[in-house]
Protein backbone atom coordinates (compact mmCIF):
# COMPACT_ATOMS: atom_id res chain seq x y z
CA UNK A 1 0.00 0.00 0.00
CA UNK A 2 0.96 3.28 -1.15
CA UNK A 3 -0.16 6.17 0.58
CA UNK A 4 1.24 9.71 1.85
CA UNK A 5 -0.03 11.11 5.10
CA UNK A 6 -1.40 14.76 4.72
CA UNK A 7 -1.75 17.51 6.78
CA UNK A 8 -5.47 17.40 7.39
CA UNK A 9 -7.93 19.21 9.69
CA UNK A 10 -7.92 17.66 13.79
CA UNK A 11 -11.59 16.75 13.13
CA UNK A 12 -11.45 13.23 14.43
CA UNK A 13 -14.90 11.91 15.32
CA UNK A 14 -17.04 9.18 14.60
CA UNK A 15 -20.30 7.53 14.59
CA UNK A 16 -21.41 4.52 16.54
CA UNK A 17 -23.96 1.66 15.69
CA UNK A 18 -24.93 1.08 19.15
CA UNK A 19 -27.42 3.27 20.43
CA UNK A 20 -26.71 5.19 23.67
CA UNK A 21 -29.00 5.26 26.53
CA UNK A 22 -28.80 8.76 27.59
CA UNK A 23 -30.53 8.37 31.21
CA UNK A 24 -27.74 6.63 32.17
CA UNK A 25 -25.29 9.30 32.18
CA UNK A 26 -23.91 10.50 35.22
CA UNK A 27 -24.60 13.71 35.97
CA UNK A 28 -21.96 16.82 36.69
CA UNK A 29 -21.38 17.25 40.46
CA UNK A 30 -20.14 20.45 41.42
CA UNK A 31 -16.37 19.41 41.17
CA UNK A 32 -16.24 20.87 37.73
CA UNK A 33 -13.20 21.23 34.99
CA UNK A 34 -10.70 22.99 36.24
CA UNK A 35 -6.86 23.34 34.58
CA UNK A 36 -5.26 23.21 37.90
CA UNK A 37 -6.78 20.74 39.87
CA UNK A 38 -5.12 17.86 40.85
CA UNK A 39 -7.05 14.85 40.07
CA UNK A 40 -4.71 12.67 37.69
CA UNK A 41 -5.43 9.35 35.34
CA UNK A 42 -4.78 6.12 36.95
CA UNK A 43 -4.43 4.84 33.84
CA UNK A 44 -2.00 2.38 32.66
CA UNK A 45 1.38 4.21 30.40
CA UNK A 46 1.30 2.28 27.27
CA UNK A 47 4.57 4.10 25.19
CA UNK A 48 5.96 7.82 24.47
CA UNK A 49 4.98 9.56 21.79
CA UNK A 50 5.35 12.87 20.05
CA UNK A 51 2.92 15.44 19.53
CA UNK A 52 3.89 17.83 16.75
CA UNK A 53 3.74 21.79 17.11
CA UNK A 54 2.38 23.47 14.05
CA UNK A 55 4.63 26.55 14.67
CA UNK A 56 8.06 25.03 13.89
CA UNK A 57 6.73 21.48 13.49
CA UNK A 58 8.71 20.87 16.61
CA UNK A 59 8.12 17.88 18.54
CA UNK A 60 6.15 17.54 22.01
CA UNK A 61 6.82 14.78 24.27
CA UNK A 62 3.56 12.53 24.85
CA UNK A 63 2.43 9.31 25.85
CA UNK A 64 -0.45 7.15 25.20
CA UNK A 65 -2.07 6.04 28.03
CA UNK A 66 -4.95 2.94 29.02
CA UNK A 67 -7.48 4.59 31.47
CA UNK A 68 -8.79 1.92 34.37
CA UNK A 69 -12.35 1.74 35.43
CA UNK A 70 -11.31 3.49 38.92
CA UNK A 71 -12.34 5.73 40.86
CA UNK A 72 -9.63 8.77 39.70
CA UNK A 73 -10.27 8.02 36.44
CA UNK A 74 -13.95 8.17 36.78
CA UNK A 75 -14.00 11.41 38.11
CA UNK A 76 -11.14 12.63 35.98
CA UNK A 77 -13.32 11.64 32.76
CA UNK A 78 -16.49 13.49 34.65
CA UNK A 79 -14.04 16.58 35.32
CA UNK A 80 -13.40 16.45 31.04
CA UNK A 81 -16.36 16.00 29.97
CA UNK A 82 -17.48 19.46 31.74
CA UNK A 83 -15.01 21.25 30.01
CA UNK A 84 -14.75 19.28 26.40
CA UNK A 85 -18.93 20.06 26.55
CA UNK A 86 -19.08 21.38 23.16
CA UNK A 87 -17.22 18.54 21.48
CA UNK A 88 -19.17 16.22 19.88
CA UNK A 89 -18.70 12.64 21.37
CA UNK A 90 -17.03 13.73 24.47
CA UNK A 91 -20.44 12.41 26.42
CA UNK A 92 -20.69 9.46 24.79
CA UNK A 93 -17.39 8.48 25.99
CA UNK A 94 -18.24 9.52 29.56
CA UNK A 95 -21.90 7.22 29.16
CA UNK A 96 -19.86 4.31 28.20
CA UNK A 97 -17.34 4.41 30.58
CA UNK A 98 -20.46 4.45 33.39
CA UNK A 99 -22.81 1.97 31.57
CA UNK A 100 -21.09 -1.03 32.08
CA UNK A 101 -20.22 -1.71 28.64
CA UNK A 102 -16.81 -3.82 28.25
CA UNK A 103 -14.87 -1.53 25.58
CA UNK A 104 -11.62 0.23 26.17
CA UNK A 105 -10.73 3.69 26.28
CA UNK A 106 -7.04 5.06 25.47
CA UNK A 107 -6.26 8.54 26.01
CA UNK A 108 -3.07 10.81 24.12
CA UNK A 109 -1.64 12.80 26.88
CA UNK A 110 1.41 15.79 27.12
CA UNK A 111 4.36 14.80 29.10
CA UNK A 112 6.30 11.26 29.81
CA UNK A 113 4.31 11.09 33.60
CA UNK A 114 2.03 8.79 34.69
CA UNK A 115 0.53 11.60 36.39
CA UNK A 116 -1.12 12.67 33.61
CA UNK A 117 -3.72 16.03 34.22
CA UNK A 118 -7.01 16.55 32.60
CA UNK A 119 -5.83 19.28 30.95
CA UNK A 120 -2.53 17.21 29.31
CA UNK A 121 -5.03 15.11 27.98
CA UNK A 122 -5.37 15.63 23.65
CA UNK A 123 -7.87 12.78 22.46
CA UNK A 124 -9.65 10.17 23.88
CA UNK A 125 -10.66 6.57 21.78
CA UNK A 126 -12.79 3.98 22.59
CA UNK A 127 -13.40 0.98 20.81
CA UNK A 128 -14.37 -2.45 21.25
CA UNK A 129 -12.70 -5.91 20.27
CA UNK A 130 -15.73 -8.25 18.47
CA UNK A 131 -15.69 -11.77 17.63
CA UNK A 132 -17.87 -12.86 15.09
CA UNK A 133 -19.40 -16.24 14.60
CA UNK A 134 -16.48 -18.67 14.31
CA UNK A 135 -14.00 -16.17 14.28
CA UNK A 136 -11.92 -17.31 16.44
CA UNK A 137 -8.76 -14.04 15.88
CA UNK A 138 -11.55 -11.01 16.28
CA UNK A 139 -10.97 -7.41 15.00
CA UNK A 140 -11.17 -3.93 16.81
CA UNK A 141 -14.26 -1.47 16.52
CA UNK A 142 -13.92 2.70 17.23
CA UNK A 143 -16.67 3.87 18.69
CA UNK A 144 -15.84 7.30 19.03
CA UNK A 145 -12.69 9.21 19.02
CA UNK A 146 -12.59 12.73 20.36
CA UNK A 147 -9.72 14.94 20.42
CA UNK A 148 -9.41 18.26 22.78
CA UNK A 149 -11.99 21.29 21.85
CA UNK A 150 -9.10 23.26 21.17
CA UNK A 151 -8.17 20.90 18.16
CA UNK A 152 -10.93 19.20 16.88
CA UNK A 153 -11.66 21.09 14.00
CA UNK A 154 -9.33 23.81 14.67
CA UNK A 155 -7.01 24.67 11.18
CA UNK A 156 -5.09 26.56 13.52
CA UNK A 157 -4.25 24.22 16.46
CA UNK A 158 -1.17 25.02 17.95
CA UNK A 159 -0.46 20.97 18.08
CA UNK A 160 -0.80 18.44 15.55
CA UNK A 161 -1.35 14.82 15.74
CA UNK A 162 -3.66 13.57 18.47
CA UNK A 163 -6.42 11.63 16.79
CA UNK A 164 -3.45 10.32 14.20
CA UNK A 165 -2.13 8.99 17.73
CA UNK A 166 -4.91 7.84 19.22
CA UNK A 167 -6.02 5.64 15.91
CA UNK A 168 -2.09 5.05 16.74
CA UNK A 169 -2.91 3.27 19.72
CA UNK A 170 -5.47 0.95 18.52
CA UNK A 171 -3.79 -0.36 15.64
CA UNK A 172 -0.76 -1.37 17.82
CA UNK A 173 -3.26 -2.56 20.17
CA UNK A 174 -4.31 -4.57 17.40
CA UNK A 175 -1.09 -5.86 16.08
CA UNK A 176 0.25 -6.78 19.41
CA UNK A 177 -3.26 -9.12 20.35
CA UNK A 178 -2.71 -11.04 16.71
CA UNK A 179 -6.32 -9.33 15.59
CA UNK A 180 -7.12 -9.33 12.12
CA UNK A 181 -8.43 -6.01 11.42
CA UNK A 182 -9.57 -2.71 12.83
CA UNK A 183 -12.88 -1.43 11.53
CA UNK A 184 -15.04 2.00 11.97
CA UNK A 185 -18.01 3.81 10.64
CA UNK A 186 -17.22 7.46 10.02
CA UNK A 187 -18.22 10.66 7.79
CA UNK A 188 -14.68 11.82 8.04
CA UNK A 189 -13.85 10.22 4.87
CA UNK A 190 -10.96 11.98 3.82
CA UNK A 191 -9.03 11.68 6.29
CA UNK A 192 -9.23 7.87 6.50
CA UNK A 193 -8.37 7.20 3.04
CA UNK A 194 -5.40 9.20 3.47
CA UNK A 195 -4.61 7.36 6.25
CA UNK A 196 -4.88 4.16 4.54
CA UNK A 197 -7.80 2.43 5.71
CA UNK A 198 -10.08 1.21 3.08
CA UNK A 199 -13.28 2.20 2.23
CA UNK A 200 -15.82 -1.12 2.24
CA UNK A 201 -18.44 0.83 -0.06
CA UNK A 202 -21.54 0.63 2.27
CA UNK A 203 -23.39 2.78 3.02
CA UNK A 204 -21.44 5.67 0.76
CA UNK A 205 -23.84 6.25 -1.71
CA UNK A 206 -26.79 7.68 0.12
CA UNK A 207 -25.44 8.53 3.21
CA UNK A 208 -21.97 10.57 4.11
CA UNK A 209 -20.83 7.59 6.19
CA UNK A 210 -18.63 4.96 5.32
CA UNK A 211 -17.30 2.05 6.46
CA UNK A 212 -13.58 1.90 6.74
CA UNK A 213 -10.92 -1.22 8.28
CA UNK A 214 -7.35 -1.30 8.11
CA UNK A 215 -6.12 -5.12 7.87
CA UNK A 216 -3.58 -6.89 9.09
CA UNK A 217 -1.39 -7.40 6.69
CA UNK A 218 -1.10 -3.23 6.77
CA UNK A 219 -0.46 -2.86 10.62
CA UNK A 220 2.99 -2.67 10.02
CA UNK A 221 3.46 0.02 7.12
CA UNK A 222 0.95 2.19 9.45
CA UNK A 223 2.64 1.96 12.10
CA UNK A 224 5.70 2.90 10.87
CA UNK A 225 4.39 5.65 8.69
CA UNK A 226 3.06 7.48 12.18
CA UNK A 227 6.53 6.88 13.96
CA UNK A 228 8.16 8.17 10.96
CA UNK A 229 5.79 11.18 10.81
CA UNK A 230 5.76 11.57 14.84
CA UNK A 231 9.40 10.96 15.21
CA UNK A 232 9.59 8.62 17.98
Amino acid sequence: MKVSFLNLNNSYTFNKSRKINSSSQKTLTSDVFQRNNNLTFCARKICDVNLISRKGKKPIPAQICELNHSQCDSNLLLNLNSYWRDTAYTSDIVDDFYSGYKSKYFAVALGDSVNVKPDDIKSIVEFDVIYDKDDDEGYCYINFLQSAPEIADNKRSPIKGAGALALYAVVDYAKRNNFRKVSLFSSNNAFYEKMGFENDGRACKHLNNCDFHLDRRDFDWFLNEIRKKYGF
